[in-house]
């Protein structure tokens, strides 16, 4: 267990940057002492994930000293629970990296960040393995938006053929360049979505992998992406820019593989 009352006596003429600090058993009262502390005041990059910190917490982020631009609460109740109340704070305002890895899939969550002033100039959002929904997702899809996303990691949910669709029609994912949607229950249709996507000529980076019925629990017969949906890639005029695809746990033929490779070359994976 890391003790923050040690760590602000022991760093107390310095000045921080950025503090990692994962699975350390931080509690509520922690943060609260770390982000009042000398050594936090300049901070700008704060990890916390891993801590099962209580969603009362967020009164840390009011009385904080300093200006986050990136904030990791993956796995945290502060993150799950909390998220409108921690976004709000001026503490925030200069917020443009959020990790909310495996903090569940509460519709509160997705009506808080689409209203938050983090929203607005957000340059990379990861949400992994929360078990989102493609329904809940609607006022992110609704949204305007930041000019200056790069990178959505949303890795591990239930986004299913709806949820790119609903991507596919928000203004702001035509800024993206890294896309991770592998393990959400996707189709060839999905992939056909992706590749007809006029908003996505800036992609560089796709993750499609493990969208495989064999490796999706609960998957129907029909939810993987196969030779059909992999050819609508290769052949996208939108993907010109795209140089890295994975494919790993996909089943293809082996013609598809050889026309992955010769346009992906180094950057096919899987």
């Amino acid at each position: 267990r890391l003790d923050a009352s040690d760590l602000n006596r022991a760093l107390a003429t310095t000045r921080l940057t950025e503090l990692g600090a994962p699975a350390c058993q931080l509690a509520a009262e922690d943060i609260r002492d770390l982000l009042v502390s000398n050594c936090c005041q300049e901070l700008s990059s704060l990890d916390i994930s891993s801590n099962h910190i209580a969603p009362d917490a967020w009164d840390a982020f009011q009385i904080a000293k300093c200006r986050l631009r990136s904030l990791d609460l993956s796995g945290t109740p502060l993150g799950a629970i909390s998220l409108e109340n921690v976004l709000r704070q001026e503490s925030l305002s200069e917020l443009r990296v959020l990790h909310l890895n495996r903090c569940g899939s509460a519709m509160a969550n997705m009506q808080a960040l689409a209203a938050s002033r983090f929203w607005t100039h957000a340059e990379v959002l990861r949400m992994e393995d929360g078990t989102i929904p493609e329904r809940s997702l609607e006022p992110l899809f609704r949204s305007a938006g930041s000019p200056n996303l790069r990178v959505l990691d949303v890795g591990g949910n239930y986004f299913r053929d709806e949820g790119v669709r609903g991507l596919c029609g928000a203004t702001w994912a035509g800024s993206l360049t890294t896309l991770n949607l592998s393990r959400n229950y996707l189709t060839n249709e999905a992939a056909r979505l992706i590749a007809g996507c006029e908003g996505f000529t800036q992609l560089r980076t796709l993750d499609l992998s493990y969208n495989n019925r064999h490796d999706q629990p609960d998957a129907d017969p029909g939810d993987q992406i196969t030779d059909a949906g992999l050819w609508a890639v290769i052949e996208s005029p939108h993907l010109a820019n795209l140089r890295h695809l994975d494919v790993t746990g996909l089943q293809f033929t082996g013609e598809t593989r050889a026309a992955l490779k010769r346009r992906f070359g180094r950057g096919l994976r899987g």
